[in-house]
């Protein structure tokens, strides 16, 4: 456990200087003392995030991607260990979802966001006016907001999808319907032609 300390106060040291890789190092190295600790995976996930957003300068366009992507999937990793084993922080959910918003899941990212104001409301009464919720719903409404539109646009093209498939099928029973017919009026023509005779 004092070692496990350790490493975390090592750890919250990088994090200050922006040494993010050497911070993952120190809290992986307290993980291996307490693999149970959710503050050192939470803080683990979010160094994995911040280098996320910094790939190499000499990276290709390409390379950005996959960094970005390698990096944020460790942080989500991280960061579902973290609510496993302590489900009432409302910070871990944030902290996912910013993660998920990365990751272009809008509706999972906006489950998380919403859980995580709910959290800090039932844990503190006063939490409306206090500084931590004002600053998570500053945090929280640009990725919401962000995420609504995002969900509209993709249900507004799945509407137009929608309906541009039932008009062909409309169209579609139009045409069958109008083969139909002019079979019957060559049917009931051949019968007509049939009684002549």
């Amino acid at each position: 456990q004092e070692k496990a300390e350790e490493c975390k106060k090592k750890g919250n040291v990088a994090f200050q200087s922006k040494n993010y890789l050497q911070a993952i190092t120190q809290y992986t190295l307290g993980l291996s003392y307490v693999p149970n600790n959710h503050l050192l995976y939470s803080n683990r996930s979010y160094c994995y995030y911040l280098v996320s957003q910094s790939p190499p300068k000499t990276a290709s366009n390409e390379d950005v991607k996959t960094h970005k992507f390698k990096y944020l999937l460790l942080a989500w990793r991280d960061i579902k260990f973290a609510i496993g084993l302590e489900n009432k922080f409302w910070k871990l959910y944030f902290r996912a979802g910013q993660i998920l918003n990365e990751l272009e899941a809008p509706n999972q990212s906006t489950k998380y966001l919403l859980v995580s104001v709910d959290l800090l409301q039932r844990s503190d009464k006063n939490a409306d006016t206090s500084p931590i919720y004002i600053e998570l719903q500053n945090k929280s409404l640009p990725l919401l907001n962000q995420n609504l539109l995002q969900f509209f646009k993709n249900s507004s093209n799945e509407i137009h999808r929608w309906t541009e498939e039932e008009q062909r099928s409309k169209k579609d029973a139009k045409t069958l319907s109008l083969i139909k017919n002019q079979s019957l009026v060559r049917e009931d023509d051949e019968r007509k032609r049939m009684y002549r005779r």
